[in-house]
């Protein structure tokens, strides 16, 4: 049996030991699962909905030491990740104008030594 319950997670911004961290303030639903003796939980089906798992679908638990994630995994990982920098700004325009400079710094190096060839 599933337990539901909901979390306050405030946000603000603590100065301690010259660390600041940052706490995003929200409510976060938790529903506490069952371990099995085989080791297994269910995903609650609310998020199997919200995430669209079905079976088959592979997951990745991910341990940030204390807490145990599990996060979905795309069926195409390269489709997952097109348009991820598209809010940024150009790379490809950013590399062109740095090889552009690059080329023009070379050529005034080469230029002056040839007069004096």
């Amino acid at each position: 049996m599933q337990k539901h319950a909901k979390l306050d997670i405030c946000s603000e911004l603590v100065y301690t030991n010259n660390i600041i961290v940052y706490i995003i303030c929200e409510k976060v639903a938790m529903i506490t699962a069952t371990v099995s003796q085989k080791g297994w939980i269910v995903i609650p089906k609310v998020y199997r909905q919200k995430y669209n798992l079905k079976p088959g679908d592979q997951v990745r638990i991910v341990d940030y030491g204390g807490v145990l994630s599990v996060v979905p995994l795309p069926d195409d990982p390269i489709s997952a990740l097109r348009g991820l920098l598209s809010e940024g700004p150009s790379l490809t325009a950013d590399l062109l104008a740095e090889r552009k400079q690059a080329k023009l710094n070379e050529e005034s190096r080469i230029e002056p030594s040839l007069r004096a060839g």
